[in-house]
């Protein structure tokens, strides 16, 4: 990445009414803090470990607000290559936006969601900044508090899909031109496999329509194999006669019998994506599933549209930094293909 930051090389003092606060970069030594407040805003069970896959190994940035010895605020994001209409750009998924209960809706609009949101936009997206756009599918009220505030803009929804596997469920037949075959994690040709589907995805003619964020062997490796507090599977779609990968699809692992499948990813050509859906439910129902859910941008969900989805509803929302190098009109205009795995916490 090049380009001049404003990032904030000392810590930022401010003053929030009679209360001393400090706004600066999010650092290693600050992860105590860190996970002590996500805890608090989450309920979540994040841990050292996931700490350093998503800050260190993912190299996640983050813009947090002290009082004190204590972190009150938090706004993050991941470095994420995408490939807008074919044209590939950095750009910063923004995640982790969190503010200690006790801290919200302090002093109207100068409050601790702004300041960390803004530092962090303010120094690395825009011209000349490391990152091209940012981008997130934050809930309906951080969006909206990001509008009201004036440094986000509304871009669209996610939907969760969801397909029903009744006791009479028959999977829709794959046709004789297509296999499926349930792949090993540790395969030794798991890499060669997902670079050839992901390959296959950026040469559909349907992908250059859309924003893609990338799904290459790096992107799968980190999400996917070394995520410490999930497990996945992939199921790869094949030819009869070949050995061949056309597309792999990600699901969660296997719970308890009647417990939902969420469909993760989809890697290979958009084209194909109810081919995959057809694979997934096969495997939902042979592993006692009580039925399939994902999440889908509008681009996802009209590419499903023909596959007898028994319910859809609103899960996130999409937003992008008014910070990012493009204008209003060009964000509304983005045309996202995303699922579960472009997120970071599912």
């Amino acid at each position: 990445m090049s380009g001049n930051s404003t990032l904030l090389e000392q810590p930022q003092h401010l003053t929030m009414g009679d209360q001393a606060l400090t706004l600066k970069v999010l650092s290693p030594e600050d992860e105590p803090a860190f996970l002590k407040l996500h805890q608090e805003v989450f309920g979540s069970a994040a841990d050292p470990v996931w700490f350093d896959w998503k800050y260190k190994l993912g190299k996640a940035l983050g813009m947090s607000l002290w009082h004190q010895d204590r972190m009150v605020a938090h706004c993050g994001g991941i470095p994420r290559r995408v490939l807008h209409q074919g044209v590939a750009q950095d750009d910063l998924q923004i995640g982790d936006v969190m503010v200690s209960p006790e801290w919200r809706g302090a002093l109207a609009r100068q409050n601790p969601f702004f300041h960390v949101s803004e530092g962090l936009y303010q120094s690395y997206l825009g011209l000349g900044k490391p990152f091209h756009m940012g981008f997130g599918f934050p809930n309906e009220r951080h969006l909206r508090l990001a509008v009201k505030l004036g440094i986000g803009w509304h871009i669209g929804e996610v939907h969760q899909l969801r397909w029903q596997i009744n006791a009479d469920f028959q999977a829709a037949p794959l046709g004789w031109l297509w296999r499926d075959e349930l792949l090993v994690e540790n395969s030794s040709s798991l890499q060669n496999i997902v670079s050839v589907a992901w390959a296959r995805m950026q040469q559909s003619t349907d992908s250059l329509k859309y924003s893609l964020g990338q799904r290459d062997w790096a992107q799968f490796e980190w999400r996917y194999l070394k995520r410490p507090d999930k497990q996945y599977q992939f199921v790869a779609l094949k030819r009869p006669c070949s050995s061949e990968c056309i597309g792999v699809a990600v699901v969660s692992a296997p719970a308890a019998p009647g417990a939902a499948m969420l469909w993760v990813d989809w890697i290979g050509s958009t084209a194909l994506i109810s081919k995959a859906h057809s694979m997934v439910m096969k495997l939902a129902h042979a592993q006692q599933a009580s039925c399939v859910t994902s999440w889908a941008s509008a681009e996802v969900e009209n590419a499903l549209a023909q596959t007898s989805i028994d319910l859809i509803e609103t899960c996130a929302v999409m937003g992008v930094p008014i910070a990012s190098n493009l204008t209003a009109e060009e964000a509304q205009h983005l045309r996202w293909w995303a699922m579960a795995g472009d997120t970071d916490f599912l």
